[in-house]
This record gives C-alpha cells, sequence and structure tokens, in this order.
C-alpha cells in the first residue's frame, strides 16, 4: 500500500503546509499494518516524522537520489533531528 503525498508532500497524508496529517495516518494505520504501508515523505520533516512514529526501518517513499545518505543519517541518528532519538537509556540524561 502507498500512502501519497506527491513531490510536493502538500496532499495525501499531507496538509497543504506540508505538516503530517496524523488523523489520517492514524486511520489508516489503525486498518493496514504500517510495515506494509509505502509512506511517501519527500521532505526532511516528514522522513523524521515517520523515523520517529515507526522507527528506523519504516518505509519510506518518494526520496530523491540526492537525499538517500541523509535520509540513512537520520536512520542512524547521526542528525540532530533524530540523535537523541538512538541514544542508548543511560546516557538520554546526560550532557
Amino acid at each position: 500500500v502507498i500512502a501519497e503525498a506527491r513531490e510536493s508532500g502538500t496532499v495525501g497524508i499531507y496538509n497543504s503546509n506540508g505538516s503530517a496529517n496524523e488523523n489520517l495516518i492514524k486511520t489508516i494505520a489503525s486498518h493496514i499494518d504500517p510495515s506494509d504501508i509505502l509512506w511517501e515523505a519527500p521532505e526532511g520533516k516528514q522522513q523524521v516524522y515517520f523515523i520517529k512514529l515507526y522507527g528506523p526501518n519504516v518505509n519510506l517513499g518518494n526520496i530523491a537520489p540526492n537525499i538517500v545518505v541523509p535520509l540513512e543519517c537520520l536512520r542512524m541518528g547521526l542528525r540532530g533531528d533524530t540523535f537523541f532519538d538512538f541514544l542508548p537509556d543511560e546516557l538520554k540524561g546526560k550532557k
């Protein structure tokens, strides 16, 4: 199943401003296993949203070729948006 967003990332599972339509996403996920869905996420903030929601192995689509490496860095916690999500619990509270 493909959850549509188009290249603009402002239709389908997203609002016109590019933010996630959380009610629609929750409704879809209540009927279909999220691991069976290819979530289109052309924008970085959308990729971060799904990685945080479903984990680093979430199925993402509509990814531009020049974004593949930055996306993998997000998945691995090597970027600021997801860095603290991947730290061991004992390190999360330390500065």
